[in-house]
């Protein structure tokens, strides 16, 4: 008798569970996703990744190309000799990016009026696909945009400027733990996003 009740509670129990469950998933407010082109101008608007405090407003964002190089060929394109100018990895780095997907964006700060609060986080920043994402290379992005005083990813800039940078996002394929593919990058379609709540405002990217 006892394990009957004991049974009967475990379903009630299961049960009040599940109702539980379902009525948070209905509470949850999903952000809204918009969809920008290649070479077309993306505005962030009122929008922003995770913080309160970040004012990214007025600020837009266009991706004009993307490519997607070995590690030595992409040093070779921003002309980095690391005999001369010192070793970013070691090749058994956990984190040695032997393939960069290299995105070269123009971002542009449309505000009429300097507002010191106001500007762009490049850490916020991420490719992603249907089952992965690409971080930024914080070294590599040092040795492609070297105006930048010591590879300062957090910036403003003027009103009614714009500047381009290199957004090197790397992956190593030979990785023994999470290893990720040349050709599920290739394949795959893959999204910038610029913002992520309360809209997810991201770019499409095109190989």
């Amino acid at each position: 008798m006892k394990k009957v009740i004991f049974g009967i509670a475990a379903i009630a129990l299961g049960v009040l569970v599940v109702i539980r469950i379902e009525s948070v998933n209905k509470n949850i407010t999903y952000p809204e996703i918009k969809e920008y082109g290649m070479q077309e101008e993306a505005p962030i608007g009122d929008n922003i990744f995770m913080e309160d405090y970040e004012k990214m407003d007025g600020y837009s964002v266009t991706a004009e190309e993307v490519e997607l190089l070995t590690y030595d060929e992409f040093l070779e394109k921003f002309q980095y000799d690391e005999e001369a100018q010192g070793q970013l990895y070691e090749k058994d780095d956990m984190v040695y990016p032997e393939m960069v997907y290299n995105v070269k964006v123009k971002i542009k700060n449309n505000n009429k009026e300097d507002d010191p609060d106001k500007g762009i986080d490049f850490q916020n920043y991420v490719v992603y696909g249907e089952d992965f994402q690409l971080q930024i290379s914080a070294q590599l992005y040092a040795v492609a945009n070297p105006d930048m005083e010591s590879g300062q990813m957090s910036f403003r800039l003027r009103p009614e400027t714009e500047m381009e940078f290199y957004l090197p996002f790397y992956f190593s394929p030979s990785r023994k733990i999470e290893s990720l593919q040349i050709e599920e990058v290739l394949n795959s379609k893959l999204y910038l996003p610029i913002s992520l709540y309360p809209e997810q405002r991201q770019i499409v990217l095109e190989n």
